[in-house]
């Protein structure tokens, strides 16, 4: 059985290495996801496994807005279980969570009953997100910096909502990947926070690349992959 997972980055390019990570970790738990760069045609969305994934700038502004009731409305105005009453309760409940600066990613979740066709919105990294400093630390110029944080952001906000689409829950376990972060709290995540307190302290050389190689080889875990199994297996043909 796969998911096939579809991300529509024309606003806010990635980089094809998150995808692989995101393939990664799903297939660490027994769960294959199909996820590549682009979007469902309207027929496909009928489809559950089909997951679209909308990525949108930091600000959420007018334009994000636009993209993010578009993919909201391209899949609850279409049947089965659709209608343009439906859209407008889910887009203005979408645009309200998105519009919290401590919200980074929603899943317009359908009925319970049709949960593997939810379309997902992901902002880009915040300004003000506790790991920017770290990364532009670690690395001696931007790109690379840029590419690394964007890489431990996207992979763990998408395996995140994906969760929620496979049937799992917020958590209080900051170790799991559907932890949830108390409201407006912008702390440093625990595997960050273990990695800084171990890293050498007494040369930046030797402090960037265990940050580098930490970064890299530490993960996170899912607490209930059986759930997420089950859910895939009850819904995917």
């Amino acid at each position: 059985m796969t998911v096939y997972v579809r991300i529509d980055d024309l606003a806010q390019p990635l980089d094809s290495s998150i995808l692989a990570e995101v393939t990664d970790i799903y297939a660490g738990i027994g769960i294959t996801v199909d996820t590549q760069f682009g979007s469902f045609l309207k027929e496909e969305l009928k489809i559950e496994g089909n997951i679209q994934i909308t990525i949108l700038s930091s600000r959420f502004d007018a334009d994000d807005q636009k993209l993010a009731e578009s993919a909201v409305r391209e899949l609850w105005e279409t049947p089965p279980g659709g209608s343009s009453a439906a859209a407008d309760n889910v887009v203005a409940n979408t645009i309200s969570n998105l519009s919290n600066p401590d919200v980074w990613g929603y899943t317009a979740g359908l009925a319970p009953a049709d949960p593997l066709r939810s379309p997902i919105l992901i902002k880009a990294p915040p300004d003000n997100w506790a790991e920017n400093d770290v990364f532009t630390r670690a690395y001696d110029n931007s790109v690379e910096a840029n590419k690394a944080r964007d890489l431990y952001y996207y992979s763990n906000v998408i395996v995140h909502e994906l969760g929620h689409t496979f049937g799992l829950n917020h958590n209080n376990d900051p170790l799991d990947f559907m932890y949830n972060l108390p409201p407006g709290q912008q702390q440093i995540d625990k595997i960050m926070e273990k990695i800084l307190d171990d890293a050498p302290k007494d040369d930046l050389v030797r402090w960037q690349e265990f940050v580098r190689t930490e970064v890299a080889s530490r993960k996170r875990y899912f607490s209930d992959a059986a759930t997420a199994r089950d859910t895939i297996s009850k819904f995917v043909k």
